[in-house]
């Protein structure tokens, strides 16, 4: 497996888990940030990580189907 297939897949397993802490930030983030997950504090950490994930994901993937990396 070459780099590029590397870092696709990178790229598509941290969109799936920022997609996953946007759209379920409670039980996504449950395991990485405890009983904190529930609260209402601890689901708004929990989409703005998510929400920087999916942007990182889609200008990453973005940038190998344009040839660069």
């Amino acid at each position: 497996m070459d780099a590029r297939s590397i870092a696709r897949l990178q790229s598509l397993g941290r969109l799936a888990l920022g997609a996953g802490l946007m759209a379920a930030p409670g039980t996504v983030a449950g395991g990485w940030a405890g009983g904190v997950a529930d609260k209402r504090e601890g689901q708004a950490l929990a989409v703005a990580v998510g929400a920087r994930d999916v942007a990182l994901a889609l200008g990453a993937l973005r940038a190998l189907s344009a040839g660069h990396g």
